[in-house]
Parts: structure tokens; C-alpha cells; sequence
């Protein structure tokens, strides 16, 4: 008896290759974050399945719903790039600065947190996570107290976000 050779087609990455692909063109996108002069083509059948914010926006009486668009004139744009794409089709968002990385993570999570996202929450607390891991171990750390302070002092979160994020520093 002769076997034969079959071909394994990986279907999870070819999806997320064709999703990624859609994200960055903003072909079929049917609503429209504006944050600053940043405008993110997304998909509602997406961003109404992670974040009870948007699933309100989308299917309300309210005005994003008639215009297709949503306004967030209190977010940073980076912050909301970062936010605004699934993970599952574009991989995890990177940072190359060190400092940048952990203030983005963190005001990732405080809106993961504000839109109730709780996969976003999950990433960007990992994320977080991991890159105070890289960065306490090769002593990049130049301006933690500003990190810290702007935690405190800047960021609109809740007290548990700020609780969670000053566990995982102090472990470091």
C-alpha cells in the first residue's frame, strides 16, 4: 500500500493574511473612528462583536449610528491605532521604544477598559507584561518615574487598571 502526500492548507493563516489585508486597505469598511485627524476604516461585524461601546454606537438611535462614524476627541490617535485593529488579523502591535511601548500598553488597556473590550484588556495587560520583562532586564529604563507618574496623574482609568499595572512594575 502507497501513501500519498497531502498538502496541509493552514486556513487560520490564510484568513488572517485576507482580513490584515482588508484592515490596511479599508476596502468594505463600514463605520469610521475618528480620533484627531486620524480616521480608521474598520468593520462593525467586528468592532460590535468586542466592545459593547461600538455595538451601541452601531445599532442605536444615536448620530454614529445614521453617519457611520464615531468621534473620540479624548483619545491619543497612537493609542487608538493600536486599539482599533483585531489582533487576530494584523499579529500583536509592537513598539520599538521601550517607554513608548509600556505608556502605549497601558493606555491600550485603560481603553480595552472604557470601550469593554476584554480581549484588548488580556493583550495589551500581556503585552505590558512582557515588555517590563525586556525592559527591566536590560536596564532601558530612563524615565519610569514619568511612566508612573503619568499613570497617577494623566490617564483617565479606573483605580483597578492602575492597581494592575503598578503590581506587574513593582515586580520589577
Amino acid at each position: 500500500m502507497s501513501f500519498r502526500r497531502v498538502a496541509v492548507f493552514d486556513h487560520v493563516e490564510d484568513q488572517r493574511r485576507a482580513l490584515g489585508n482588508l484592515l490596511k486597505t479599508g476596502d468594505y469598511s463600514d463605520f469610521v473612528i475618528i480620533c484627531g485627524k486620524a480616521r480608521h476604516k474598520v468593520h462593525k461585524a467586528i468592532i460590535c462583536l468586542r466592545s459593547d461601546f461600538f455595538k451601541a454606537a452601531c445599532t442605536s438611535g444615536f448620530k454614529e449610528a445614521q453617519t457611520g462614524e464615531v468621534e473620540l476627541p479624548d483619545d491619543e490617535p497612537l493609542t487608538t491605532a493600536a486599539a482599533s485593529i483585531p489582533r487576530e488579523a494584523l499579529g500583536p502591535y509592537v513598539f520599538i521604544i521601550p517607554y513608548v511601548a509600556l505608556r502605549v500598553h497601558y493606555k491600550v488597556y485603560a481603553l480595552g477598559e472604557k470601550y469593554g473590550i476584554p480581549g484588548l484588556k488580556a493583550l495589551a495587560a500581556h503585552n505590558f507584561e512582557t515588555e517590563c520583562e525586556d525592559v527591566f532586564s536590560s536596564s532601558k529604563v530612563q524615565r519610569l518615574e514619568d511612566l508612573i507618574h503619568e499613570m497617577r496623574e494623566r490617564t483617565p482609568a479606573p483605580p483597578k487598571v492602575i492597581v494592575l499595572f503598578a503590581t506587574l512594575l513593582s515586580e520589577y
